[in-house]
């Protein structure tokens, strides 16, 4: 018992001499064995989370309602990691006519969603998805190929980003 007790003193010694005065020599001492040496490191672009795309999910409709016609949009954000994410800011959708490729503006919504409360409201787990249901007047567009259009500006920023057009029906 006595020998054992000897041995991990003299391990212990070891490892504070090891430690103190032979740090450079101790630190390197991996590569010291004809192993490759590690590249340099390169200057790498820093990755912020943050929304890169916006994405209408194709459950958007034009629904009934008791209150009357709504567009029922749903809308997701993608990271530079193809992630969905959360965002908060401010929504512009618009909801544009077939003639001209979509030039002809039927109607348009802001939205904002900010504050935590606002967020439980739009945000919808099941399909990582910002949820609204847009009011829409009966004489607002009726027939086919109505686009819908989906701009998001995060807060504190002028950067804007857009949704390609997403063809939309009454269902």
């Amino acid at each position: 018992m006595l020998h054992l007790r000897t041995a991990s003193v003299a391990v212990l010694a070891a490892l504070v001499l090891a430690g103190a005065g032979c740090a450079d020599a101790f630190s390197s001492f991996h590569f010291k064995s004809g192993a490759a040496q590690p590249p340099p490191v390169a200057s790498v672009e820093a990755w912020a989370p943050g929304a890169v795309a916006i994405g209408i999910h194709p459950a958007t409709r034009i629904t009934r309602k008791a209150e009357g016609r709504v567009v029922d949009v749903r809308v997701r954000m993608t990271d530079a990691l193809g992630d969905y994410t959360k965002v908060s800011g401010q929504w512009l959708f618009e909801l544009r006519g077939a003639a001209n490729s979509g030039a002809d503006l039927v109607a348009s919504w802001r939205e904002q969603v900010v504050s935590f409360e606002q967020h439980k409201a739009h945000f919808d787990a099941a399909t990582r998805a910002y949820r609204f249901q847009l009011p829409l007047k009966e004489n607002q567009g009726g027939g086919a190929g109505l686009k819908l259009f989906a701009i998001f500006t995060p807060d504190a920023s002028s950067r804007r980003m857009a949704s390609e057009a997403f063809e939309v029906s009454e269902k």
